[in-house]
């Protein structure tokens, strides 16, 4: 903001007014101009334009340690929460995986009633089998559904 101030284009302000007017040090302001050329900066400026590159061939997919993962396969030596910090400068977000949202019912509303018949008649011919091999101990039956079909269960836990 300063130098936008002091800029000869715009008002004829000096440093020194200008500093004097926002309650800043004239040391401070120049102590901040200097810190831009700090080897740090120009690091972190390069390591940027590389993640930036990386960061939008993927798709905006990556997050900080797929792109620490891609920069040190290019040779750029960086570390996980440099990568997040100048991500965070940078504005950049890696897009989120679509949540996948659980299906309680059937998508075909017909699919039960096409299907009733056939696991009805499966039924009868599991139950007829049972009451001819077990026509002395009558039991109750109970239904759990199986990958393979329908099983029948009778009332001991056994199966048949």
């Amino acid at each position: 903001m300063i130098q936008a101030l002091t800029a000869p284009t715009s008002a004829p302000f000096t440093v020194r007014e200008v500093c004097a007017a926002l309650d800043v040090s004239e040391s401070g302001f120049y102590a901040h101009r200097r810190k831009e050329q700090l080897p740090r900066r120009k690091q972190d400026a390069l390591i940027a334009d590389a993640m930036k590159e990386v960061f939008k061939q993927n798709y905006g997919c990556y997050g900080s340690p797929r792109l620490v993962q891609a920069l040190r396969q290019r040779g750029v030596r960086c570390g996980k929460t440099r990568i997040r910090r100048l991500m965070r400068q940078a504005g950049l977000c890696a897009r989120q995986k679509r949540r996948i949202r659980p299906r309680t019912t059937q998508s075909d509303p017909h699919h039960a009633k096409r299907s009733a018949p056939a696991l009805r008649a499966q039924l009868d011919r599991a139950v007829a089998a049972h009451e001819c091999a077990s026509s002395a101990f009558p039991q109750r039956y109970h239904l759990h559904p199986n990958p393979r079909g329908l099983l029948v269960f009778s009332g001991d836990g056994g199966r048949f």
